[in-house]
């Protein structure tokens, strides 16, 4: 209690009067003076010590009964005793003190005038308002109105204590004090004279004031008084004149000033973060146009420069982190007037940002990592104040480069992050590993998910910004690939679990579903840039399917992955993606088949300047030679040159296309070609990291095999890729400076390595595109669609993908001439391939070649596929030859036969080759009756134009194999028959590197060369045979040559010499210079004595030291007129030979050999020596062209390859250009008027109408419905187009549905054959009733009426039933008087592969006139002799000709022949093409055209079809089944409705329902009538509530498109009121069916416009209708007087979801595996009709039905691509019991 005495005296003291000791006057100020004394020496000696002690007991006391409200006159009632003592005494030490600041400088001072004392009372009052428990017990006394009026004073003495004690006050520990502190300052106005001090320019006072200024800006009460007073400009211009970081007391008042600006800043943005939580409840007492006005002031005084300057700081501290916070709370915001981004960015702030990025993120790994290993339990080591600062510098970066605005601001922001190494440090933090579990927790601080959070939002944001121009110009585009690799990562860790199952997607908390999309955001942005496609193809794919297919609430992310899908060329509609659904391999096919596609077409571009740089000098010659002589060389091409230049424009401006008249242009691609080759060159050319600076992280390289290694070549490495996309840019460039020679040597690895993965035949590359020939007709256009490397157990969904990629380029003008290959390399076969395969190629007809290849890398294949001892499917790939269909003209087997498959070949082949004599005995005098020669018929099955057996070693010394082959190429006295052999239509046959030897090799020259074996063999390939000396082969060539050609001995010519078709040779790398073979074949060549026009003997290591060769070779040539190209490459011969050869040559002035090739000779040739060769090539060009330009001037006529031999004696090998090839005959036939005896039928009765029946349900016993199995009619429909179109005959096609109407229309029409397929029954014919039931037609209804009207004669000469058990309604039709009928067996069901080789022989052979007993019997020899046919006789014998009694000795067809079927319409000129709307290569959206001629019939006119339009809707996917009953509930519904809602959740199958039934309908033209057009619209998901307006302009793109509206100028300035009346207008009067797919994504605004839209529909048209599929019903009776008829969809039986999940399963590959896991699950037939809700579902199938899906078709393809495959040899299978 004595302090409190002492205290209680000085009091007194203070407050007495003046007293009179002594006489002696003791005033009042010296009374104040003393007590002021005694107060100073208690505070400083005794209380202040004791406040140390005791005060934070005190404080928190406080705070507690603040918190109880039981705070009573300072005192608690709770505290010890000592604790409310001291409390006293502070309290009335504090009274005093203040009452002596109260006190007036004259009343301390007195008489004595001295100053001293008031100096004395300002340190008092500073050292108490130090101390954190006096400050509210000080401003409660009164204190702040004398420190105002010390700040008012102007006294130096005065202001600056008062500055320093109101500092004090305000930045109290005890927030609520500071709070009411606040508060007191405030409503005492001294805000205002605070911020006025700050003009006081002592160093103590500003700093005080700001501190101050500081404090106050924190709460939102008194802010807004700081906001009034008008400080910002203060602070600013504090932060500009005292900005010196090597001074401390500056660095202290900037931060101060900082500050404060920090919180006016906070404060004002709508959408800071929150940083006091004590004070977010308070209402901001500043307006919201204040605020605004205060960011305003901050960015237009100048803040943004001084706060950069700060953050740039190059070592850490307060002032750095404060310049960064304040930089992070500018940089959120949005004013578009303000642009403070865009500002932030251009006055270097992402700069500083990144250098700041990059000195935190070294700190941070310095504790976190180890060499490569991350030590994440040391994260609490790293200070705190780092992570806060690294973190406030992502997120400013984050926002600072989301500017919609300008793109170009965020393109400087980029450039500055780049530059400052913060893009590497953003990169790193992206590395930073977490879990799935990490991500749940929420700690208080900023912890590792932060950081990665915000990193990963910029680097969604850089995403963009590095593909610019700029960006690349400096270099920086590279990053794009470690970026790529980043957010890949951090989406593998999202997407999958440790320990879950393969595939799985984990559910994520909110942060990692807000980390996964950003990653997707800027894969997103990267999917766009082309070189970066590749890459994420490879890695992400799968990520991305599972990402899209995901079932959560966030349908943002799965939004995203679409986006990123669509980046990718993935159009969202696509077919390829309905058919790949979720499959990321299919994905990856698809991807990989359209790119190389593009590569090809930049492969063609390199072969179009290679020809150009050959010919055009002497194109350009023979015009100035002939400008006065027309029409010797065409002066226009037939092409339209628009491309760009580098493209078209350098065929037309070398005048090539003058000569070469069909050379692809490929104009189409051009524009995707440039803008591909301008990505990769800004990529890896421009700025200063070069392309080969290896820019793809080690990491990249590193990392386990992506979907692309499996792929081929240049597809089957992004390097590879990369170097040989910028490898043709290179040669693009340089092309036009390079001469022939060194620009075939330029392109000559990189080109030839892709020729060779799309053909693997040399031979074949050289027909399909002779470079070294003079072929005028040659297109020069070759397309390959490479499949990946893997084992094919089946080829059902990859031919979906090959099917939808050739239906869209065979809407490109540039593709109707080209060679189509389907190749297969290192992969294995096995299960159902063969069949689905063939399938296929008849849903394909464009494909004319297949290639089977097994290069050096098989065997490493094998060995990581574990498939070493699996079955390679040599005997599949054997069989193939006697299934194809007949256009496939080309086939090779590289490395992949051995000698039991070659055996089956040879047989399967033998079989096919009676087959046909067969078919040629019975026809050809068919073909003449009818009007026709037989080179009018197309190829016959079986028959092939190209075959190569190459690179065998399994084959190496299997001579009597070989000669059981070669004798299918021809046989002796071949000619006494009409066919000669099985391979006597082959052209061209490769044999290369099978090791053959001379003999062998011997005996297929001899084989070609004998007059009487009648092989027709054109091109021959004996490369790599070790012929060596070559003794035998000598023999033959002399032989021939003696007794056909010249007889060398007379030196004459023999009168009736023979020519062999023969024309190329390749003896390449032989061994040749061991014999004299090669001298002996160049010398044969002196008079033409050998015929050949290509003759290859390249390294053969040839030297020929003596010079009697070059007076032979150059004899030979000056004496030859055939010959054209002469390779003798990479040999040795001498240099001074050359010289010789070159001299000699010089003379010669008549020889066309346009190509006498030495490259690669040792030594290498001269420079000189090159000219010197080009020279004489171009004299040997001009003469060859001139040849060609008077054979053109005679009219000479190519012949055909099934002319009469003997034509070849006479031009096939002469030296026109011409030469063989590969192409169909273009020439009209010769029409023969034969007499006969036979009675032909009337040629106007030569029609088939076909007529499908595919009814949905029928209805059972029980009167349920029960559905109909799915038909397979596009593969018809597709054989019998094939097969009328070989036939080029005058017969008329149309299709139909088979409904009791239309049959009796084709009785009217007199349509001579009638085929019906359907669904067969013992006693039925189910037609279809019009509304998707059947209509049960029984056999004597359909006899009479066939015999209606008492006729005597059937309606029909020939009826073709392709139904199974369809022999009673075959016996139908015949006792009705139908003369032919073809039917299967009543108790018989057909197998497809055996109606499809039955199907495409009989309408072969009877379009071309033969019989139908002829046709018949053909057909069932292709039954027999198909090798993938089990039990083939069996299935033979299943179909039946009826009647049995009948004359079927008769033809039914007496059609003229065609030069192209289909017969153009009237008006139509031959070649003119159906528009229609394309996508071209992957879906850019370049318009195209599609040939009648060139496609199938999906390319037919849709009359034909009987169908309503071209595309009614996206394709269901491939395996839609299960819905036939709701498809029949909901097309019921939508005839006699004008609005039907199909209502279920999403993955229910409600878009693939309406799109299937879409198809159903459009299918029906003839039937629906109440419908005419369908128009299909889906709502996307994105962003923002203007999806109505959306949706509404597709539909009016799809009127547009259909004729059925124009579109109105200045579309997107229309009102949604304008819109809504175009459609109106548009439909008024039109027979249409709107089909608006997931309306559930319509928004609150957007689902009452489109009510009130639909309303006024209907109101406004007469018959529209309208099909939505939705989540739940409309809520409403009835829009615009019409009532909706709403369907709610349920899962699928349970044998439906088992049946989908078998055909979606990866690990079941043939049909018997299917049903023998459908038979394992489902045990019960009455479960096999239960749904998973229904009541009668057992234990055991309940729990099955989880497992596969539970009924959703989303889920079940889910479980069947995630299963193991073990889990699926299980499924079904009841556990052991005990």
């Amino acid at each position: 209690t004595l302090p409190l005495k002492i205290v209680e005296c000085l009091k007194f003291l203070f407050n007495s009067r003046p007293v009179y000791p002594r006489s002696v006057e003791i005033t009042r100020s010296e009374m104040y003076n003393a007590s002021l004394t005694g107060l100073t020496t208690f505070w400083m000696y005794n209380l202040f010590p004791l406040l140390q002690q005791t005060g934070n007991q005190i404080q928190t006391a406080n705070q507690r009964q603040r918190a109880r409200g039981r705070q009573i006159g300072g005192y608690t009632f709770d505290q010890r005793q000592e604790t409310l003592e001291v409390q006293e005494l502070l309290e009335t030490t504090v009274s005093l003190i203040v009452g002596l600041a109260k006190l007036e400088d004259g009343e301390m001072v007195g008489s004595c005038k001295d100053n001293s004392k008031l100096s004395l009372r300002y340190t008092l009052v500073e050292q108490m308002c130090a101390v954190d428990i006096a400050r509210p017990l000080a401003v409660r006394e009164g204190l702040l109105k004398d420190l105002v009026k010390w700040m008012k004073s102007n006294d130096r003495e005065k202001v600056r204590p008062a500055a320093t004690s109101l500092r004090d006050l305000t930045s109290t520990q005890d927030k609520y004090m500071a709070g009411w502190i606040h508060s007191q300052i405030v409503s005492e106005g001294a805000v205002r004279e605070i911020v006025q001090l700050l003009e006081n320019n002592e160093p103590g006072v500003q700093l005080a004031v700001t501190q101050i200024l500081s404090s106050l800006c924190v709460a939102p009460h008194t802010r807004a008084a700081v906001v009034e007073a008008q400080c910002i400009h203060y602070l600013i211009s504090l932060l500009f004149e005292h900005f010196n970081p090597s001074n401390q007391h500056s660095q202290e008042l900037i931060y101060a000033a900082g500050s404060a600006l920090l919180q006016l800043a906070a404060g004002a943005m709508t959408r800071a973060r929150v940083f006091d939580d004590d004070y977010m409840e308070l209402d901001d007492a500043v307006s919201p146009d204040k605020r605004d006005k205060i960011i305003n002031d901050i960015i237009e005084k100048g803040a943004i420069q001084p706060l950069v300057n700060m953050a740039s700081v190059g070592e850490r501290g307060k002032l750095r982190s404060m310049s960064i916070e304040v930089l992070r709370v500018i940089s959120e915001d949005t004013s578009p007037v303000r642009e403070t981004r865009l500002r932030l960015c251009r006055d270097g702030a992402a700069g500083a940002v990144g250098n700041v990025l990059q000195d935190d993120v070294n700190e941070i790994t310095s504790y976190l990592k180890n060499g490569q290993e991350w030590k994440l339990e040391q994260f609490k080591q790293v200070p705190l104040d780092v992570v806060n600062e690294l973190h406030q510098a992502l997120c400013t970066l984050a926002n600072m480069l989301d500017i919609s605005e300008s793109f170009e601001g965020r393109i400087e922001g980029c450039m500055q992050i780049a530059k400052s190494g913060g893009l590497k440090s953003l990169l790193t933090l992206s590395y930073l590993p977490f879990t799935i579990d990490s991500l749940s927790t929420a700690p208080d601080h900023v912890d590792l998910t932060d950081l990665l959070i915000e990193s990963c939002r910029s680097l969604a944001a850089l995403s963009p910004l590095l593909l610019s121009e700029m960006a690349a110009v400096d270099g920086h585009s590279a990053w794009t690939c470690e970026l790529l690799h980043a957010l890949t990562t951090i989406l593998k860790r999202l997407s999958t679990k440790e320990n879950s199952k393969e595939g799985t997607e984990e559910e994520l908390p909110e942060v990692g579903y807000e980390l996964k999309n950003d990653s997707l955001r800027g894969l997103a942005a990267l999917a766009k840039s082309e070189p970066l496609q590749p890459l994420i193809v490879d890695k992400c794919l799968p990520l991305l399917a599972m990402a899209k297919a995901a079932k959560t609430d966030r349908n943002d992310v799965a939004n995203t992955a679409s986006h990123v899908f669509l980046a990718l060329g993935y159009a969202e509609d696509e077919l390829a993606t309905q058919v790949a659904g979720n499959d990321a391999k299919l994905l990856g096919d698809w991807f990989c088949m359209q790119r190389s596609l593009l590569i090809q077409a930049m492969a063609r571009e390199e072969i179009r300047h290679l020809v150009v740089q050959t010919w055009k000098d002497v194109i350009a010659e023979a015009k100035n030679k002939e400008k006065t002589t027309p029409n010797l060389v065409r002066e226009g091409s037939a092409h339209s040159s628009n491309s760009s230049e580098s493209h078209a424009d350098v065929i037309a401006e070398s005048g090539i296309d003058e000569v070469f008249e069909n050379i692809v242009r490929d104009e189409y691609s051009a524009a995707l070609r440039d803008s591909v080759l301008s990505q990769y060159e800004h990529m890896y050319k421009k700025g200063k990291i070069a392309h080969n600076s290896g820019c793809i992280s080690s990491s990249v390289d590193g990392e386990a095999d992506g979907l692309l290694k499996r792929n081929v070549y240049p597809l089957n490495d992004v390097h590879v890729e990369k170097e040989w996309i910028l490898g043709h840019q290179d040669f693009i460039k340089k092309s036009s400076k390079m001469g022939e020679a060194k620009l075939r040597y330029f392109q000559m690895g990189r080109l030839q390595h892709l020729l060779n993965s799309c053909i693997p035949s040399k031979l074949l590359q050289s027909e399909i595109l002779p470079l070294f020939d003079l072929r005028p007709e040659a297109s020069f256009n070759f397309r390959a669609l490479n499949m990946p490397q893997r084992r094919y157990f089946s080829f059902r969904r990859e031919g979906q993908l090959v099917q939808s990629l050739c239906d869209k380029q065979a809407a490109d003008g540039d593709s109707e001439d080209a060679h189509w290959t389907l190749g297969f390399t290192n992969s294995s076969f096995a299960g159902e391939f063969s069949e689905t395969l063939v399938q296929s190629i008849y849903r394909c007809p464009i494909i004319r070649g297949l290639s089977f290849i097994r290069n050096s890398d098989w065997e490493k294949a094998r060995t990581t596929d574990d498939e070493s001892d699996a079955d390679e499917g040599s005997g599949l790939l054997a069989n193939l030859a006697g299934s194809l269909p007949p256009w496939v003209s080309d086939l090779t087997f590289d490395n992949v036969l051995n000698e039991r498959s070659v055996k089956a070949l040879v047989a399967i082949l033998e079989t096919m080759g009676k087959l046909s004599e067969g078919q040629d005995a019975t026809g050809s005098s068919r073909m003449l009756l009818a009007g026709a020669s037989t080179d009018s018929v197309g190829q016959k099955q079986g028959s092939f134009r190209f075959l190569g057996i190459c690179n065998s070693p399994l084959l190496k010394q299997k001579d009597s194999l070989w000669d059981l082959f070669f004798s299918l190429l021809g046989r002796p006295k071949a000619r006494e028959s009409p066919n000669p052999g099985p391979l006597a239509s082959l052209r061209c046959l490769d044999l290369s590197g099978n090791d053959l030897g001379d003999e062998n090799c011997a005996s297929v020259l001899g084989i070609i060369h004998q007059k009487e074996a009648g092989c027709q063999l054109e091109q021959l390939d004996l490369s790599r045979n070790s012929i060596r000396e070559g003794a035998r082969i000598k023999e033959v060539f002399l032989r021939y040559v003696d007794d056909h050609r010249y007889n060398h001995r007379a030196g004459l010519k023999i009168s009736k010499s023979w020519r062999s078709s023969l024309s190329k040779l390749n003896l390449s790398s032989n061994k040749l210079n061991m014999g004299d073979l090669a001298m002996e074949l160049i010398d044969l060549l002196k008079n033409d004595a050998l015929s050949l026009k290509t003759l290859d003997m390249s390294c053969n290591d040839l030297e020929f030291p003596d010079f009697q060769f070059v007076d032979i070779l150059c004899g030979s040539l000056k004496k030859n007129t055939c010959i054209m190209e002469l390779n003798l490459s990479g040999n040795k011969f001498d240099l001074k030979m050359i010289d010789n050869i070159i001299e000699s040559l010089k003379t010669s002035h008549d020889s066309g050999v346009s190509f006498l090739r030495f490259e690669q000779n040792t030594p290498i040739l001269k420079d000189s020596q090159i000219s010197g060769l080009e020279s004489f090539q171009r004299r040997s060009r001009s003469v060859a062209l001139d040849r060609f330009r008077e054979r053109q001037k005679n009219g000479a006529k190519r012949p055909s390859f099934e002319s009469d031999k003997s034509s070849f004696d006479i031009i096939s090998n002469d030296s026109d250009g011409w030469g063989p090839a590969l192409r169909r005959p273009d020439s009209r036939p010769n029409i023969a008027r034969n007499p006969s005896d036979r009675k032909l039928p009337p040629k106007s009765e030569n029609t088939i109408t076909v007529l499908f029946s595919a009814p949905l349900v029928f209805k059972d016993e029980r009167n349920k419905l029960r559905p109909f199995a799915k038909l397979d009619f596009d593969m018809e429909r597709e054989l019998l187009w094939q097969c009328l179109k070989e036939a080029k005959r005058d017969i008329q096609l149309s299709f139909d549905n088979a409904t009791i109407e239309r049959l009796l229309l084709s009785m009217q029409t007199r349509s001579s054959c009638l085929h019906y397929s359907g669904h067969g029954h013992q006693q039925y014919l189910p037609f279809e009733d019009g509304k998707g039931g059947p209509n049960w037609f029984q056999n004597q209804t359909l006899k009479t009426l066939l015999n209606k009207d008492g006729r005597r004669e059937a309606p029909f000469k020939f009826v073709f039933v392709s139904a199974c058990h369809s022999g009673l309604a075959g016996e139908t039709f015949a006792s009705a008087g139908v003369q032919h009928v073809v039917c299967c067996k009543q108790e018989s069901e057909l197998k497809d592969t055996a109606a499809l080789a039955f199907t495409r022989n009989f309408y072969s052979s009877l379009a071309i006139g033969n019989t139908v007993k002829d046709s018949f019997e053909l057909g069932c020899k292709a039954v027999r002799a198909t090798p993938n046919l089990k039990n083939a006789e069996r299935e033979m014998k299943k179909f039946v000709l009826l009647p049995r009694d009948g004359n079927h000795d008769v033809p039914v067809f007496n059609a003229c022949a065609l030069p192209e079927w289909p017969k153009p319409n009237s008006g139509r000129q031959l070649k003119q093409y159906e528009p229609i709307r394309g996508k071209g290569i992957r879906g850019k959206g370049l318009s195209r055209t599609r040939s009648l001629y060139f496609g199938g019939a999906r390319s037919s006119e849709l009359s034909t079809r009987n169908m309503m339009q071209e595309d009614a809707s996206p394709s269901p996917p491939q395996f839609f089944m299960g819905r036939e009953v709701d498809m029949y509930h909901v097309l019921c519904a939508i005839l006699e409705k004008r609005l039907v809602s199909v209502i279920g959740d999403p993955g229910i199958g409600r878009s693939s329902l309406v799109c299937a039934l879409c198809h159903y309908m459009n299918e029906r033209k003839s039937t629906i009538t109440v419908v005419e057009h369908i128009f299909y619209v889906k709502t996307k998901q994105g962003r923002g509530n203007n999806r109505c307006r959306s949706v509404i302009q597709t539909l009016i793109n799809k009127l547009v498109e259909a004729g059925k509206l124009s579109l109105p100028p200045q579309m997107n300035e229309l009102g949604i009121e304008d819109l809504f009346d175009l459609v109106f207008n548009a439909l008024k009067n039109v027979k249409a069916m709107i089909v608006f797919d997931r309306t559930e994504l319509f928004q609150d605004d957007d689902t009452q416009r489109f009510l009130e839209f639909l309303s006024s529909l209907f109101s406004e048209t007469r018959s529209t209708r309208v099909l939505l599929t939705a989540r739940s019903r409309l809520g409403l009776i009835s829009l615009g007087g019409v009532t909706a008829h709403y369907h709610d969809l349920c899962g699928l039986t349970f044998e439906h979801t088992v049946r989908l999940f078998a055909h979606l399963c990866p690990h079941l590959h043939t049909n018997a595996e299917r049903q023998e896991f459908f038979n394992r699950l489902i045990l019960d037939a009455d479960q096999a009709d239960v749904k998973p809700d229904d009541v009668g579902v057992d234990e055991r199938t309940k729990r099955w039905f989880e497992v596969v899906g539970n009924g959703m078709p989303a889920k079940i393809e889910k479980a069947a691509y995630t299963i193991p495959a073990h889990e699926v040899a299980t499924l079904g299978k009841e556990p052991k019991t005990e």
